[in-house]
């Protein structure tokens, strides 16, 4: 999950050890599963006196690995370089369709980055998305998570602020067990739709929707007339935080898990509400999930 704070360093380019020792220094300091690792973690894993940045960034991530969350990572420089034109390649905005004559259709994909001007483009592609229901006159939504992967959890979740608008959604929550409320900010055009809060929603999940795309489940968790369908999530509904190491390495940290507004801790893979179509290309969860929300739609 990206949306996160960075924190640099002004120290000069470090020795392997150095960079290693750094690295380590943040995990126990900050890591959500840093109890996992065994007390002589900083010894165990430390590279050589003469080792190379490159090696201590294989030590580093042999430590990362032993933390077992499966969601910390870490990315070095010449990776960073060329980050921004990977977001351009990858960019792909919501879809809509209409399925039947009340209801409506949007797929999620997953955005990475935090270019300013694309996450603009895919916040205003998911209201777009609503924005052509609501022309239509959908009555019920349903909102496809399928084939979110993940990476930036801010612009989707401001996209559907409609659905989600004036509710407590959910809170990161430290090793400490202290909170932080998440907060949406309407995408460009939300704000001008109609609040849909209690507009029947079904939410499809597969083994593929990941992270950020966890995060928007989580949203939805407890949401009035809503309900999810499809197979359990990828489980890493947690939240990194970007620490930039003395090299420009980039170390992106598990620190929080997600909570929803039932009071869950998440973390694992999140159940769906019913299970069904555990291809993500079946439409099995589909033709379930409208059968659910046409049963929900007030006939007037």
């Amino acid at each position: 999950m990206r949306g996160v704070t960075l924190h640099p360093s002004a120290k000069a380019v470090p020795s392997g050890v150095d960079l290693y020792r750094e690295a380590a220094d943040v995990v126990a300091a900050h890591a959500l599963q840093a109890s996992n690792l065994p007390s002589d973690f900083r010894a165990r894993w430390q590279p050589a006196g003469d080792a190379t940045p490159g090696e201590a960034r294989r030590a580093i991530k042999d430590l990362l690995k032993a933390l077992g969350d499966g969601h910390s990572f870490l990315m070095d420089p010449d990776r960073l370089v060329s980050a921004r034109s990977r977001e351009q390649a990858t960019f792909e905005p919501a879809r809509f369709k209409l399925l039947g004559n009340d209801v409506g259709y949007v797929e999620v994909p997953g955005f990475r980055g935090s270019d300013p001007v694309l996450k603009r483009r895919y916040s205003t592609s998911v209201a777009q998305a609503l924005h052509a229901g609501s022309r239509a006159g959908v009555r019920a939504w349903v909102v496809d998570l399928r084939g979110n992967t993940g990476g930036n959890m801010w612009p989707m979740l401001a996209g559907l602020e409609p659905l989600l608008r004036d509710q407590s959604i959910g809170w990161f929550q430290h090793r400490d067990g202290t909170r932080r409320a998440w907060h949406v900010e309407a995408a460009d055009g939300a704000g001008t739709l109609p609040d849909l809060a209690r507009m029947p929603v079904a939410v499809l999940t597969s083994g593929r929707t990941a992270s950020a795309g966890e995060a928007v489940v989580v949203a939805f968790r407890g949401r009035p007339h809503t309900r999810s369908f499809g197979a359990p999530t990828a489980g890493l509904a947690t939240g990194n935080t970007g620490y930039r190491l003395q090299d420009g390495t980039m170390l992106y940290l598990t620190t929080t898990s997600f909570v929803d507004r039932l009071q869950i801790v998440h973390g694992g893979p999140i159940q769906p509400d019913e299970r069904a179509g555990f291809l993500t290309t079946a439409n099995a969860s589909e033709a379930k999930a409208v059968r659910w929300l046409e049963a929900q739609i007030t006939v007037p």
